[in-house]
């Protein structure tokens, strides 16, 4: 028998969820605790991540409505809207989970005397809702758009929480002359996954092209070609792999061994061998082994703020 509720979990994309939850627990236990927040206890913390949960799975949802007949040549087997869950019953759903989110950081917001917090969220349903209907199917624009909303999931546990512009609290392992201020560890880890994002969502791009195609999207592997696109994925990757180098090679001149072991050999050498790769891609199972690739990258992306965070405390 199956489990009736498994469309509903595949419509969300649960294992997408998991890994935003990953992200912002790791940015609240490895930056903000340490520096004794004043409003992000657990159960604060909890109520802020419910929220950004909500609202990325009420995106999925609007995504896939819009998407329908795109993923029926994409991807036949794992449509869901329109057979098993019916795309009236999803919108319904998609408001739903969205007023409750906005409920939810309207509580935080009052809680902090800070009113204009849920404007974040706020304006992340409506990006998310642009998205699905234009950004989409516009040439670059919808990479940004999903890149800069991953993104910002990462730094709401910083937004909402004052104490993180102190720039001495913390465990910050010293990186060049200074200890790294926790705001500045925050915005690295949200500019990693802006980048790495934005290399999967271009890659996703390459995968769907037949599909999109059909629809009139202009995307960037239907407007230049997959070679073009291709060349435009490494470079981006390059700006991930720069600074990963960079500060593994500050750490080894610190004797920080583990974070300069870390960062080249679980990061920066899977995406350079990743990109390599890539070049070699032609057909759509290619692109799509890539793109599962470069999320279990991310998901080590994900280990390097506990790294950091035991680097320090092997430095003390």
């Amino acid at each position: 028998m199956v489990y009736t509720g498994m469309p509903w979990f595949r419509l969300i994309r649960w294992k997408n969820l998991c890994i935003i939850f990953a992200s912002q627990f790791l940015v609240w236990y490895f930056v903000v605790l340490p520096v004794k927040p004043q409003y992000l206890g657990l159960t604060n913390f909890l109520i802020l991540v419910a929220s950004t949960l909500l609202i990325a799975a009420s995106g999925y949802i609007i995504n896939d409505y819009f998407d329908i007949k795109i993923d029926n040549i994409n991807r036949p087997q794992q449509v869901v809207l329109g057979k098993t869950i019916q795309p009236r019953k999803a919108i319904a759903i998609h408001s739903i989970l969205n007023a409750i989110a906005l409920f939810m950081s309207g509580y935080l917001a009052v809680l902090e005397h800070r009113p204009f917090l849920p404007l974040v969220q706020l304006s992340c349903t409506i990006l998310l809702w642009f998205y699905s209907t234009h950004f989409k199917k516009a040439y670059i624009i919808g990479n940004v758009v999903v890149s800069w909303l991953t993104a910002l999931s990462v730094l709401l546990p910083a937004l909402y929480e004052p104490a993180i512009f102190n720039t001495s609290g913390g465990f910050m392992p010293q990186i060049g002359k200074n200890h790294a201020a926790p705001l500045a560890v925050v915005l690295n880890y949200a500019y990693f996954a802006f980048i790495m994002n934005w290399m999967r969502e271009i890659v996703k791009d390459m995968e769907d092209c037949i599909g999109d195609a059909a629809e009139g999207c202009v995307t960037m592997p239907i407007l230049k070609g997959l070679r073009y696109s291709v060349r435009f994925t490494i470079v981006l990757a390059s700006f991930s792999v720069l600074p990963l180098l960079v500060v593994a090679y500050l750490a080894f001149r610190q004797d920080q061994w583990l974070l300069s072991a870390y960062l080249p050999f679980v990061l920066a050498l899977p995406i350079i061998w990743w990109c390599v790769n890539l070049v070699g891609a032609k057909v759509q199972a290619d692109f799509m082994r890539s793109s599962r690739m470069l999320k279990i990258i991310m998901i080590f992306g994900l280990g390097s703020l506990p790294v950091f965070y035991l680097q320090t405390l092997i430095n003390r």
